[in-house]
């Protein structure tokens, strides 16, 4: 008895919280369109695969990145990758910098 009063709690509590949510069901929504956004195993590693051609790792990003017929969420991600390299290269430039106008300030003042 017990447990039977638990189960019917937890299905009201589920269904209270799921109409503060507005959460839909799945199944039950037909605006749902994430079903055919999902990138399986197979066509990751063939994504990587390409990637591991030198030449072509630089220019694929940039494809997948701005073409029209990628999944959005591929899309997405290479979008990130672009931007991390952004950022990445960014920092490089500006530690290399930094590192050469130290360098030769110490050259500068040592006589060398």
């Amino acid at each position: 008895m017990n447990r039977k009063c638990s189960n019917i709690m937890s299905i009201l509590n589920y269904e209270f919280n799921r109409e503060i949510i507005k959460e839909e069901p799945i199944g039950i929504n037909p605006n749902f369109a994430f079903a055919d956004e999902i990138i399986y195993v197979k066509e990751w590693l063939i994504t990587i695969l390409i990637l591991c051609i030198p030449i072509v790792n630089i220019v694929m990003p940039f494809v997948w990145a701005f073409s029209k017929g990628v999944k959005k969420s591929k899309q997405n991600f290479f979008k990130a990758v672009l931007w991390f390299f952004v950022i990445l290269i960014g920092t490089a430039v500006i530690l290399g910098l930094c590192l050469y106008f130290v360098f030769s300030l110490i050259l500068v003042k040592t006589g060398s």
